[in-house]
C-alpha cells in the first residue's frame, strides 16, 4: 500500500508519454519515474518489514539476534559444559541436573 504514490507517479509518466507520443519531454519524465521506481518500493518494502527495526536496534546496541530455537541450544549447550567441567561445585552441578527438560 505504502508504494501506491510510486505506483501512481510511474503509470502518470507512462500515460503521458504514450498521449504525447514521447514529445516534450514526455519519455524523459517517463525514463526518471522507471529509474526511480524500484530503489523506492525496495525502500519502503524494507521499512515496512516487519520486525526489521528490532533486529536494527539490538544490532546497533549489541544484542545478539537469536531465534527461539537458538536459545534453547545455547542453554542446552551451557548445561553440557557445567555438567563436563571438572571445576565446578557440586551444588552448581546439582542444580544443572534438576533443571527440567526443554
Amino acid at each position: 500500500m505504502a508504494s501506491a504514490p510510486v505506483n501512481i507517479w510511474l503509470v502518470k509518466e507512462a500515460v503521458r508519454f504514450w498521449k504525447l507520443e514521447g514529445h516534450k519531454g514526455s519519455a524523459r519524465g517517463l525514463f526518471w519515474a522507471s529509474v526511480w521506481h524500484l530503489p523506492v518500493v525496495m525502500i519502503l518494502a524494507m521499512v515496512e518489514k516487519r520486525g526489521m527495526w528490532q533486529r536494527v536496534w539490538k544490532a546497533a546496541i549489541g544484542q545478539p539476534d537469536l531465534d527461539e530455537d537458538e536459545e534453547d541450544w545455547l542453554e542446552e549447550d551451557e548445561e553440557e559444559a557445567v555438567l563436563s567441567s571438572k571445576h565446578v561445585k557440586p551444588e552448581t552441578r546439582a542444580a544443572a541436573i534438576a533443571l527440567p527438560p526443554r
